[in-house]
């Protein structure tokens, strides 16, 4: 298990959070705009992954390729609305789908763009998580392995990172 942290950005995230990282998205609705080499494959994972039916996405560009290529189910994204200020990361992601394909159809269906073709899935974890409380965090649990940061970042979310 891996952390990764995405700066997305303020414009970016007040456009898009919206839609995919705090709305659901539906299973059918996704496996309509896949490849059909992919599809059942698809399918089958979130399905089993988001037995409701419904799931959360968040889409990279291609040009960060050289990164997301080392994302792996089971890996950890906090989406970073700004860095600006205090910094705010609202969303945790972990995630529980993603094929080392470009989806622009996809994308452009989620996001009315094709520019963000590299699409993960997952059940967004809200969270109040800003700049300050991110360095204590980071000093505090920086020691550790993924997995118990991973585990001592659940902790620390249930009681309101507050600080």
């Amino acid at each position: 298990m891996n952390l990764y942290f995405h700066d997305v950005g303020l414009k970016g995230a007040t456009a898009d959070f919206p839609k995919t990282v705090f709305g659901e998205v539906s299973i059918d609705d996704i496996a309509e705009r896949l490849p059909p080499h992919l599809k059942d494959e698809v399918l089958t994972t979130l399905t089993k992954e988001f037995p409701s039916g419904f799931c959360n996405a968040w889409g990279v560009p291609s040009g960060a390729k050289s990164v997301i290529r080392n994302l792996e189910c089971n890996d950890v994204m906090l989406l970073i609305k700004t860095t600006g200020g205090d910094g705010e990361m609202p969303a945790l992601c972990h995630v529980k789908g993603f094929w080392r394909e470009e989806l622009p159809v996809l994308s452009s269906f989620l996001w009315g763009s094709n520019h963000f073709p590299y699409v993960f899935f997952f059940k967004t974890k809200e969270i109040d998580l800003h700049g300050l409380n991110l360095s204590r965090m980071l000093t505090t649990y920086l020691s550790l392995d993924l997995v118990e940061t991973y585990i001592e970042l659940r902790k620390i979310d249930y009681l309101s990172l507050m600080v």
